[in-house]
């Protein structure tokens, strides 16, 4: 082993030898001895120094080949029979040198074939996998193209050269970002170019091979006989770049067809062409693209085959183009495999050149259609969120996904508890083992509209047992969204809204539908809530759902569920436990000591306006997602709280018209309710005969707009209490004459228990004996017909 110094020294002495004595046999073993000795390290002079004596090794070279052909033909002159250098005595080091032919002509080939990869897949060889101390060149795009042509003309003219080797590399390092569309159409023609001297050198490197198996008496492979390149990294770097990117490719193919819908076309990169296909035609380059997959599968046509695909995908197939690409599926997901086993490999060896404790991935740049892909995974992980969040809620709540909402297309699989069950088992063992699966989203919608209408008690344990599960697969789906959100923000250079990101799933109409639905469930619940806790009278538990138990609460009890209700509100005013927490409230509402609970009224309030506001962006997604269909608003599920609701609006409603029905008895008759029957806490402010008529009227123009407001029993009666007596004749006209507003009211409000009698279980005599105001009504009731005996029986007598 020579040092550098020492090396140009015995350079410098054959090179000396080789002028003044070009016939030595001492040449060859001064040549050999410095081909096997050759240095690590050279320092940038001795670098140069170096480079300027191939110069005179060529030079040398000549002149012996010259020296050779003349002793050539003076043996030709002696001899009869032809002289050439086939009758040489095979040189001693014969193997060293025809190892060194194949080692110079494979690395050639490692770099060319390298060189055609970047050409083709338009990826430049990794920066960081280059040779330590190894300068790039900068190549503008006609350099380029100039160096491209003196490296095919080189791998014709000199294809033992260990120049093509230096300029192959140098070329792959520095391809130019950008191309026109003139550049990329001439760099065909020098593609189809390369390959041809690629073939030049297989077949030189084979009759290497076979110079090599006459002088060794054996045969050898490449592999046994050619050491590791200086490039090996760049060029297995590379190997893995292109198999990686074809993984991901086929993997994004897979999600698009098992998904149903294209990549979006404003994701893909910039200058990439999309295409336009038929089924038939999307059809037959699958085919095409299997076959390259098998056939193979380290080709850099792979990535840009498949996300062409991707981008592709047509809408309007038929059911026979859909089966056909779907039962591809399968050769599809085989091809992955078959690539992902490939990657291992090649990362196996690229760790086993490589000194770098890293991971060999991290050599892997982003591939060009990095932002398509993570795209897609931010899409298909956000569909699955949303489609088990519809499952979460559809369990939570009873209510199924409206059939009517379904995507055209959708079949409708009825199941029984235990089919349901399993299903479910099924999609948890799928998010489980592939969350990133696009089958987890219609798995949990087809669930999710197929909610069994009665389930046995077992069932419905396990089920409840599922949802905790399905909460845990939420949290997992949640965190790779939120992983994959991140690379995005790398990849994109900055972050961006989910909708901004995720085009709109095919079942995004059903599942809007069941979260407006769920809102406005809350919402009907809240209102009830604020009119029982306004009224002070509980819902009645006639005609309640089976799940409701009538339970007895203090007021201490009442309040603590109520705060735990306002808190879930302010947490998250979708949650699908409002509905009935609110209901059991409205149910359990504490009569004895209702005016304890009006202080609550405003935090209720601000709770439904939050809940409101949710309600109202989603009607109005919901309205843009239904314009193309047939579904509207007045098609989403009713309430299992309808009859509940009904009851309450109909009790309201039955007590507003006997309340007002007794302030027309008072102003008619000109008699106030007795000051002996106010009620504890009602407040009676004295009026006069004018006070009273303005009271009236402002009563009235109120309760015009809001004749279900559950304050109209109370006031009214309050009114009834407060009518002043011994008014003008003037006065008492403009105390009647505000009958007409009262008696207007009062028919809107007959209309609307008409209404409610249709889904409720009460009736208007039911309803009205239950008034906290009902003795006093009845008093008075009897006090005006006890006057009306006595009136009639003065003109009895009087006739």
């Amino acid at each position: 082993k020579l040092t550098s110094v020492e090396f140009l020294s015995s350079l410098e002495a054959l090179l000396t030898l080789l002028v003044e004595n070009p016939s030595s046999p001492d040449i060859e073993l001064l040549a050999i001895n410095l081909a096997f000795s050759y240095p690590d390290v050279f320092l940038d002079d001795e670098d140069i120094a170096l480079k300027e004596k191939l110069s005179e090794i060529s030079e040398s070279i000549e002149v012996l080949i010259k020296i050779q052909e003349a002793i050539t033909a003076e043996l030709e002159g002696i001899s009869s029979s032809p002289i050439g250098t086939d009758n040489a005595i095979v040189s001693k080091f014969a193997t060293a040198i025809v190892s060194l032919k194949i080692t110079v002509v494979s690395f050639s080939l490692q770099a060319m074939e390298s060189l055609l990869m970047v050409l083709s897949s338009g990826y430049a060889l990794p920066i960081d996998s280059a040779p330590e101390g190894y300068t790039l060149s900068e190549f503008s795009i006609t350099e380029f193209f100039v160096s491209l042509d003196e490296l095919i003309a080189m791998a014709g003219e000199k294809s033992s050269s260990p120049e093509i080797e230096v300029l192959s590399m140098s070329l792959a390092f520095s391809l130019p970002s950008a191309m026109s569309e003139e550049d990329l159409f001439a760099l065909q023609s020098k593609i189809e170019s390369l390959s041809q001297s690629i073939a030049i050198l297989i077949s030189l490197q084979e009759s290497l091979l076979v110079e090599f198996e006459g002088i060794t008496g054996s045969a050898a492979a490449v592999g046994e006989i050619v050491p590791v390149s200086n490039f090996a990294i760049a060029i297995v770097s590379l190997k893995l770049t292109v198999i990686n990117f074809s993984v991901q490719a086929m993997e994004t193919l897979l999600t698009v067809i098992s998904a149903g819908f294209s990549l979006p076309a404003d994701t893909a990169p910039e200058g990439f062409k999309l295409t336009i296909l038929t089924g038939a035609e999307f059809l037959s380059s699958l085919e095409s693209l299997l076959v390259i997959v098998s056939d193979n599968p380290s080709s850099p046509d792979i990535e840009l085959l498949a996300m062409t695909l991707s981008f592709s995908l047509p809408a309007g197939l038929t059911e026979e183009e859909l089966e056909g690409i779907t039962a591809k599926l399968t050769l599809i997901s085989q091809s992955v495999v078959a690539l992902n086993s490939l990657q291992e490999t090649i990362a196996g060896e690229l760790g086993e050149i490589s000194d770098s404790t890293e991971p060999p991935n991290q050599l892997i740049p982003p591939s060009k259609f990095a932002f398509a892909v993570v795209s897609l995974k931010i899409t298909v992980v956000s569909f699955s969120i949303q489609a088990m969040e519809s499952l979460l809620l559809v369990l939570s709540t009873g209510y199924a996904l409206p059939l009517e909402a379904a995507p055209a297309g959708f079949v409708f699989t009825k199941l029984s508890g235990a089919d349901f069950i399993a299903a479910l088992d099924t999609l948890l063992v799928l998010a489980a083992d592939n969350p990133t699966s696009p089958n987890i989203e219609s798995a949990a919608v087809v669930l999710a509209f197929s909610l069994p209408v009665t389930l046995t008690e077992a069932e419905i344990a396990l089920v409840e047992e599922k949802t905790s599960v399905i909460s845990i697969t939420l949290e997992a789906l949640i965190s790779i969204q939120q992983s994959v959100m991140v690379e995005f923000q790398e990849i994109a250079g900055s972050a961006a809204p989910l909708e901004e990101i995720t085009s709109g799933s095919k079942f995004a109409l059903s599942i809007v539908s069941l979260q407006l639905t769920v809102i406005n469930f809350s919402v009907q619940a809240m209102e009830s809530l604020i009119t029982v806790v306004t009224s002070g009278y509980a819902l009645p538990m006639v005609g309640a759902p089976d799940m409701i138990v009538a339970v007895n609460m203090t007021l201490d009890e009442y309040t603590v569920k109520l705060d735990e209700l306002l808190a879930i509100i302010e947490e998250n005013p979708a949650s699908p436990m409002i509905e009935l927490m609110a209901f059991n409230l409205a149910f359990a509402f504490p009569v004895v000591e209702a005016e304890m609970l009006l202080g609550k009224l405003e935090l209720i309030q601000v709770s439904l306006s939050k809940i409101v506001d949710l309600q109202a962006s989603l009607t109005i997604k919901f309205e843009g997602l239904a314009e193309s269909s047939d579904f509207s608003l007045d098609l989403l599920p009713v309430s299992k709280f309808s009859v509940s609701i009904a009851n309450l609006q109909l009790t309201i409603t039955a007590l507003n018209i006997q309340s007002l029905q007794t302030l027309e008895m008072v102003i008619t008759s000109g008699y106030a309710l007795s000051e002996e029957l106010i009620p504890n806490g009602m407040d009676i402010v004295e009026m006069s005969c004018t006070e009273y008529a303005e009271s009236l009227n402002d009563f009235f123009v109120k309760i015009s707009n809001d004749s279900l407001s559950p304050i109209i029993e109370s006031q009214s009666l309050a009114l009834a209490f407060s009518r002043p007596m011994g008014c003008s004749p003037s006065e008492e006209i403009a105390i009647i004459s505000e009958l007409e507003f009262l008696q207007g009211t009062a028919s809107s409000l007959f209309g609307i228990l008409e209404e409610s009698s249709g889904l409720a279980v009460l009736s208007f005599e039911e309803v009205i004996i239950t008034s906290k105001f009902s003795s006093t009504i009845q008093f008075f009731v009897s006090i005006i017909l006890t006057l009306n005996v006595q009136a009639l029986q003065t003109l009895q007598s009087s006739i």
